[in-house]
């Protein structure tokens, strides 16, 4: 099941209506989505729209307290969502607005609400910034009531399986209400021991994902987590209506860092920005590997790349390529040379959108958006279209360098450059007309090379590279 529509009217940045179209199920077209937004343009509230229709349900959310400033009329607004599962079943819509919410008896709606995949960078945060004066890392309640909450616990041997929120909120309503009241100590350890020996294992299946996706960024970096000794009943600690909780001791899973095999006592004050994000990322990526999969498999991601640099950003587009190809997925950023350099990266399943500050007619501020293009897509549309040849020779020229540097990247070494602007397409092209297999045959063949030399004679200006646009 996938998104195949997104329909948003007067939902906080949202003046008015905005439609966002994907693929049909069963179409070979684009079905994720890239957004390039400058500061303030509505990507956040793209993200939240999406967020909020999902719990809307759960929650009860009223769309009236995120309705547009500038909507006029009452009751106006709505979130609606196209889904399909396969070509030979229905589409399936659901909509949030002030008067109707579809999704709380939906379980496939609930289910994605529960797998937590809308992750912008602010939850990232939570993983090391709000324990920035502590010096440990405890992300229990993290763990417990948000990335795992839903996960079941395995151990549990009753006939109706429960998670471990659900077991959460068990243990703090059977907490004994006095201090030497054995049976209802028993009954609170025996149902303690469930919960602490299903959350241990789980922790280290948690453990082993997270280490596949450290080896992506390269970093000499080991996590494990720290809940030996599980939660207990504190019988030093008098029951409290108010803070129940507070009479469970040991509420602590702590984060535990060993960079080069040495253990990182405080890593939030000793590692940099750069390796606390890539930290941050694998816990919660890999917290969506170890959860049941809903059948709405959808991964929402709003600048998560803030705090890494260049090179640590495309270790995370291969994550999302290889851990996640199932998934569907909206990836947004302000960083305009970044949504350049990815998009290179990414295949024709990849819609291209920008979103800009713009001016209604009744000189209201409404986020405007421009389908983007590929540089072959562009060459095509300036040839067939413009009837503009030599607008579409630039793209051509551009879009060959791209293919050039992306097999590149990936197979054989170009010469060396102090100056990497100096490179033109002739360096590239050299270096894979030439390049040889493991095997020592070519990578391309005479005959192509033969085809490709004509047509650059012909059209290939050595002097038009592929540019980051600003």
């Amino acid at each position: 099941m996938r998104i195949i529509k997104l329909e948003i009217q007067d939902f906080r940045a949202f003046y008015r209506t905005h439609i966002i179209e994907l693929a049909k199920v069963g179409e070979s077209g684009k079905q994720n989505l890239l957004v390039y937004g400058e500061n303030g343009s509505g990507k956040s509230s793209l993200l939240l729209a999406l967020q909020y229709l999902f719990e809307s349900g759960i929650d009860n959310l009223d769309f009236n307290n995120y309705r547009n400033i500038f909507s006029t009329q009452p009751n106006s607004g709505y979130i609606e969502l196209t889904l399909r599962e396969t070509i030979h079943k229905p589409e399936i819509v659901h909509k949030w607005s002030p008067q109707i919410t579809t999704t709380a008896t939906d379980r496939d709606m609930i289910e994605a609400s529960k797998a937590k995949g809308i992750l912008d960078y602010k939850r990232l945060l939570e993983v090391h910034f709000i324990h920035r004066h502590d010096s440990n890392i405890n992300i229990f309640d993290l763990l417990v009531k948000n990335l795992l909450a839903h996960c079941i616990n395995d151990i549990d041997r009753e006939p109706v399986k429960k998670t471990f929120s659900e077991q959460w909120e068990d243990l703090i309503t059977i907490i004994p209400k006095r201090r030497k009241n054995h049976r209802q100590i028993a009954t609170f350890e025996k149902a303690s021991l469930v919960f602490n020996e299903g959350l241990k294992a789980k922790l280290n299946e948690l453990e082993r994902e997270i280490a596949g996706l450290i080896d992506y960024f390269g970093y000499p970096i080991t996590i494990s987590f720290g809940f030996e000794q599980g939660v207990s009943f504190d019988h030093t600690i008098k029951y409290s209506e108010e803070h129940p909780e507070a009479s469970i001791a040991n509420r602590e899973i702590l984060l535990n860092v060993k960079f080069h095999d040495r253990e990182v006592p405080s890593p939030h004050h000793f590692l940099n920005e750069a390796k606390l994000t890539a930290i941050a990322i694998a816990i919660y990526f890999s917290s969506l590997l170890v959860v049941p999969k809903p059948t709405l498999k959808l991964l929402v991601l709003d600048d998560i790349f803030i705090g890494l640099d260049m090179s640590n950003r495309l270790p995370l587009i291969d994550i999302l390529k290889e851990k996640f190809s199932e998934y569907q997925i909206f990836l947004m950023t302000y960083d305009r040379e970044w949504y350049e350099i990815i998009k290179q990266r990414l295949d024709s399943r990849w819609l291209f959108q920008e979103l800009y500050h713009g001016v209604h007619e009744d000189q209201l501020e409404i986020p405007v958006w421009k389908t983007d293009k590929s540089y072959l897509e562009k060459a095509e549309e300036y040839l067939n279209i413009h009837h503009d040849l030599k607008a579409s020779a630039v793209y051509l020229r551009t879009a060959f360098e791209v293919i050039l540097k992306q097999f590149c990247n990936k197979k054989i070494k170009v010469i060396y450059k102090e100056d990497r602007k100096k490179l033109s397409s002739d360096d590239f092209w050299q270096s894979v007309r030439t390049a040889e297999k493991k095997d020592g045959t070519l990578y391309v063949s005479q005959l192509l090379a033969c085809d490709v030399e004509l047509y650059r004679n012909i059209i290939m200006n050595p002097l038009s590279h592929s540019r980051i646009v600003q």
